[in-house]
């Protein structure tokens, strides 16, 4: 299934895909968020597209940035449309673009062409959810 383009901004690319994020109220939107493989959790969405949703807040969690540094985030209670398939997520309160991670990412095969406009697929693996977190081990 196709969910997705990669997308270039500044002799930069970005795999941008498509997603349905809904809250507690109801409140749906869809949007466009960058895959990012370095991201360890399952969505983060700018603070002004959690407040449209109404997401309910669940506590707030120290993260480290990929710069090492780190912060405090709050955390929200959704659920992400993602590849045909619904999922409830914690979504973390980012800056300015909605990220998917990849504890979302977790049990599907994801391919793309990194080249301008390239094709985003998904593939499902069928995979049960497993029980947060995973270890390495």
């Amino acid at each position: 299934m196709n969910i997705g383009t990669v997308v270039a901004v500044s002799g930069s690319l970005y795999p941008t895909v498509s997603i349905t994020v809904t809250g507690a109220a109801g409140f749906s939107e869809t949007t466009q968020a960058t895959l990012d493989t370095g991201f360890t959790g399952s969505i983060a969405l700018p603070l002004h597209m959690v407040d449209r949703l109404g997401l309910e807040y669940v506590r707030d969690r120290a993260v480290t940035l990929a710069d090492g540094s780190q912060r405090d985030t709050a955390i929200y209670r959704g659920s992400v449309m993602i590849g045909g398939e619904w999922q409830d997520v914690e979504v973390y309160c980012s800056g300015h673009t909605a990220l998917v991670g990849m504890r979302l990412m977790y049990g599907a095969n994801i391919s793309f062409d990194a080249v301008p406009e390239g094709k985003i697929e998904y593939r499902s693996l069928d995979l049960p959810r497993p029980r947060w977190p995973l270890h390495r081990g």
